[in-house]
């Protein structure tokens, strides 16, 4: 290998290095070489193996985090001290299923959180934890970053309806949030008495014309303006959002794909700001692009 330190860690950052590169690598004599080969999902079991027995505690985490690391390590490391560790392993999507439901239980809010947002936790560990005293592990959002229960892409549509139900609003945001969130919960939380939540509804590619065309005349102009950029949003709903002052919602209606033309070419040649004019204009000559271009090309 490389004498430079710093070649060798980039090869070892690298996906694309040969699987045989990287066990050689593992037994790098430099510590923070190691690290990166622990990172790199590329790297093979066998190594990933020798370097989840290291006494480095974030050695140990990288491999926890690893989605080729062999499941009896992630066993092991399922069952560390290190709350941290834990919580690698439970964000693990190569993580076996009965460690998720042991770790379900675990003391660490953190980590049942991270259970909580796996992909493949059970539906019914999801149910438990949906009951789950943590607001978090529930789902609550934080900075419009969903996660736990609610922001569960693999979690049920009845469970999803009783957390739209939830005592937080910052769960209920996270429901709103999920894309996967079903049109009749939607359209309950586009009435909740929380702004965010209507936000997230606005913005939500899965809801339904009707439900945004209420949004888009709600009394906050964030709402209206999410409803704005909802390609979802009905045309004359997106027509009537033109009358606002706010240049930037103004703006949202002439990137919109769903903006009728007529109200594009009023836009365009009409409204008193150069931006919203200007954004009108490549919306129309890139719907005139499209209208050009043969069949299946």
């Amino acid at each position: 290998g490389d004498r430079n330190a710093h070649v060798r860690c980039s090869v070892a950052d690298n996906s694309n290095t040969p699987p045989e590169s990287l066990t050689a690598l593992a037994k790098d004599d430099r510590w923070n070489v190691r690290i990166f080969v622990a990172g790199n999902p590329a790297t093979p079991p066998d190594a990933l193996l020798a370097l989840g027995k290291e006494k480095s505690t974030y050695m140990r985490w990288h491999v926890a985090e690893n989605p080729n690391t062999p499941r009896r390590v992630l066993a092991e490391l399922a069952r560390d001290k290190n709350a941290e560790m834990r919580w690698g392993v439970a964000g693990n999507s190569a993580a076996p299923r009965k460690v998720l439901v042991a770790m379900a239980s675990d003391e660490s809010a953190t980590v049942r959180e991270s259970v909580a947002n796996n992909p493949n936790t059970p539906a019914g560990v999801l149910a438990v934890l949906a009951r789950d005293g943590n607001a978090k592990v529930r789902g609550a959002t934080e900075h419009w970053l969903s996660s736990g229960v609610a922001g569960n892409s693999a979690t049920p549509p009845k469970i999803l309806a009783a957390l739209a139900k939830d005592e937080s609003v910052a769960v209920r945001w996270g429901v709103a949030m999920n894309p996967l969130t079903p049109q009749k919960v939607l359209a309950a939380l586009a009435k909740d008495d929380s702004w965010h939540v209507r936000v997230s509804v606005a913005w939500n590619a899965n809801t339904p014309p009707r439900i945004l065309a209420v949004l888009a005349k709600d009394v906050r102009s964030r709402v209206r303006s999410c409803a704005a950029s909802n390609s979802n949003t009905p045309p004359d709903a997106l027509a009537a959002l033109t009358r606002e002052r706010n240049p930037d919602l103004r703006k949202r209606v002439a990137k919109n794909s769903n903006t009728p033309l007529e109200t594009l070419k009023k836009l365009s040649m009409k409204d008193r700001n150069w931006v919203v004019r200007r954004l009108a204009k490549k919306n129309i000559a890139s719907r005139e692009t499209l209208a050009e271009k043969p069949e299946g090309a």
